[in-house]
């Protein structure tokens, strides 16, 4: 008799029977697998879950290789087919495929797999979260190896051979470079990434994301081909294309999906070209309260009381990439209220926040930290939002206002070691 993964949880005890009942109700509902909603809602511990798997039906867990370069296999199958199913090859040999899904006991679909890929189908589980990921990783990567491709042709035409056809190729929404970009905007976003770095060197260029702080290579693009990628950019961040020996900075607005990302922009000129960095700057509303920061619940429970408290200071410390700014505007929006007068300074805004009034440093016309904080105490502030302690005299000012009668929020950057 077939194993049923619901029943074997209740047999198990890791379920009740009121959670029985719920998941069997949840799957009417939802018109799913009762595997897909214990499968996607981790109705029990993620180890737990895995020797059951395991053990029981000879299904095994797999994290996924977070490097696209390792993984070839995804080419057996397209991106829509990925999409639909949760699913993601990452290794075949002569006649099998390995893949991970985020439900394996959709068994018509390793029917259609057989079909496809001509080979046998040995299932993985994965986590959807780390499938949505390589996903976005191994398709990304192919549109821009793809796109990279068709310049590398374009480049080797001689100039002279290059008709109006080719070159009006770049102002239309498929040109290559246009593709490449799209691209890394998008997988950016996907993979929650913080920054984008891209990197000339003397005959490449190497583009990379830094994630949760770490710094991760997703490519490498060829010299010539980084040029039309770096101007388009800076097109888009209305930066001036000309200027290329001295920094600039720009700001892209780009839709993803249906949203509105913000993409700050810095150039740096190098000895082999301009460098640029990228900053993704997600809407506020994804991190709208402190418990999808990923802190413990008892973390939680005392920054809350802390937030309660009607003076003081809450210095936030870590390197750059450590979530810093996330965790400042999550605290924010946790005493973000009708009653409050809330004021930020911030280099530059980040955010655009609802009911809190916030002023951009702009030290040329002298509106510096020091400066513009003076100007907030004389705003009757009940909260303040510093978005960086960089010198002794704003320190000194805030550490005074903190003492009577404001609560300041802050930042300090450190050094990881």
């Amino acid at each position: 008799m077939k194993k049923n993964l619901l029943q074997l949880l209740l047999d198990k005890n890791l379920i009740t029977e009121e959670e029985h009942v719920q998941i069997r109700e949840d799957s009417f509902k939802r018109g799913c697998s009762e595997e897909q909603i214990i499968l996607s809602d981790l109705k029990i511990d993620l180890n737990q879950l895995i020797l059951i798997l395991e053990n029981d039906f000879n299904i095994f867990y797999t994290e996924l290789e977070s490097n696209s370069k390792k993984n070839q296999a995804f080419k057996l199958i397209s991106r829509e087919v990925a999409d639909r199913y949760g699913l993601i090859p990452f290794y075949d040999n002569s006649n099998e495929v390995h893949v991970a899904f985020s439900n394996p006991f959709e068994i018509k679909v390793i029917d259609e797999l057989k079909f496809i890929t001509n080979k046998k189908i040995k299932i993985f589980f994965a986590l959807s979260s780390n499938i949505d990921q390589a996903i976005e990783n191994c398709y990304g990567k192919q549109i821009v190896d793809v796109a990279v491709e068709e310049m590398r042709k374009e480049y080797m035409l001689e100039e002279g051979e290059k008709n109006e056809e080719a070159h009006s190729e770049f102002s239309t929404e498929n040109a290559p470079v246009i593709r490449i970009t799209n691209s890394l905007l998008k997988q950016a976003v996907n993979a929650e990434a913080s920054d984008i770095h891209l990197e000339p060197f003397k005959d490449f260029a190497i583009l990379r994301m830094r994630v949760d702080g770490i710094l991760n290579e997703i490519n490498q693009i060829p010299s010539n081909v980084y040029k039309s990628l770096c101007t388009r950019i800076k097109i888009m961040a209305n930066m001036d294309i000309a200027t290329k020996l001295i920094p600039q900075d720009g700001k892209i607005t780009e839709n993803i999906d249906g949203i509105d990302y913000d993409f700050r922009v810095s150039s740096l000129p190098t000895m082999y070209g301009e460098k640029l960095v990228i900053r993704v700057l997600y809407k506020v509303e994804r991190f709208i309260n402190l418990d999808s920061l990923g802190f413990s619940c008892d973390k939680v429970m005392i920054l809350k009381d802390i937030l309660k408290l009607s003076h003081g200071m809450i210095v936030v410390a870590g390197p750059t990439g450590s979530g810093k700014s996330t965790t400042l505007y999550a605290l924010l929006n946790e005493i973000n209220s009708k009653s409050k007068n809330i004021v930020t300074i911030e280099d530059p805004i980040e955010y655009n926040m609802p009911r809190i009034n916030q002023v951009n440093v702009n030290n040329k016309a002298g509106l510096t930290f020091s400066t513009g904080l003076r100007s907030i105490l004389r705003q009757d502030p009940d909260i303040i939002m510093l978005g960086e302690i960089r010198d002794e005299e704003t320190a000194q000012i805030a550490v005074r206002a903190s003492i009577t009668g404001h609560l300041v929020l802050t930042s300090l950057h450190t050094i990881e070691y």
